[in-house]
């Protein structure tokens, strides 16, 4: 540089220095515009995966509801078909056996 006295010389560096922030400032103002995008983009994915596990989460206490359901139909068909196979058990061990005679007398 040349010798253009103190006063010149100071605004010089401050204009280089002012330069610099200005650059400097653009620069981070991309880096925010870029982070803020992402932050959007990142809030809208979260919405989404919440919405999802909220369906899910739906899906899951229906099918848990049927299974519920489907157990105690099944409780109940078995408690029945015992109830008839003891009915039957019961039923011929009641009857009483007649001889064959009896029966060729009738």
């Amino acid at each position: 540089m040349q010798n253009y006295g103190p006063k010149v010389e100071q605004w010089l560096l401050d204009e280089e220095s002012r330069e610099k922030k200005s650059e400097y400032n653009s620069m981070d103002s991309a880096k925010l515009s870029e982070a803020e995008m992402e932050n959007r983009n990142l809030r809208s994915e979260l919405v989404e995966a919440q919405m999802k596990a909220s369906l899910l989460q739906t899906q899951l206490s229906q099918k848990r509801k049927e299974y519920v359901d489907l157990c105690e139909v099944l409780r109940t068909y078995v408690f029945l078909s015992s109830l008839v196979l003891l009915d039957n058990f019961l039923a011929y061990e009641l009857i009483p056996v007649q001889p064959a005679i009896s029966k060729a007398m009738c």
